[in-house]
């Protein structure tokens, strides 16, 4: 996912450039990056919400699964 993320765009205009990537977070809410958001570009994520997960612990698992699946489906490979 972040591959697709264009890098002149990141650098002039980040929260566009990241508006299109799924969050996986781990309240329905997003708490956590919520705050960063609204820290760092004045406003919440407007992205869609990919995954929850129950404990804020299994969010970098989640993320490399979600990531795995992905490229599986995108190229048939093996996850």
């Amino acid at each position: 996912m972040a591959r697709t993320v264009d890098s002149d765009r990141l650098r002039t205009a980040p929260a566009d450039a990241l508006a299109a990537l799924p969050l996986v977070a781990y309240g329905e809410e997003l708490p956590i990056l919520r705050r960063y958001w609204r820290s760092e570009f004045g406003h919440r994520p407007t992205n869609p919400v990919a995954l929850v997960a129950p404990d804020l612990r299994a969010v970098p698992a989640l993320t490399v699964v979600r990531e795995r699946l992905s490229d599986a489906a995108a190229g048939w490979g093996e996850l």
